[in-house]
């Protein structure tokens, strides 16, 4: 098949194009939170089980691993990477008080 030699051809493939790149750019913002909600939720479930498992209701095991997960790695490279401990990040969080314009 040889390619066109018109140039509306050639500017109607550009100008579809270029509404292809600017319709994935606009659905970026919809598409990346829920590909990131399917991961989260497929890392989290084992441990949903798990509570599930030990009695404890799968409501609460929902809003409890991931929320418990959050604050655990939060706390780990707190305390291993940027911070000595708590109250020097705690003290650091109250020294900056980021105001609004």
């Amino acid at each position: 098949m040889p390619l066109p030699t018109d140039p509306r051809t050639i500017f109607l493939g550009g100008l579809f194009l270029l509404a292809v790149m600017d319709t994935l750019y606009i659905a970026a913002a919809l598409v990346l939170p829920i590909v990131a909600a399917i991961v989260l939720k497929l890392l989290l479930q084992p441990l949903v089980r798990v509570l599930d498992g030990i009695g404890v209701p799968r409501g609460l095991g929902v809003a409890l691993g991931p929320t418990y997960c959050f604050f655990e790695h939060l706390r780990t490279v707190t305390i291993y990477v940027v911070f000595q401990d708590w109250p020097d990040l705690l003290q650091s969080i109250a020294a900056t008080a980021i105001r609004p314009p």
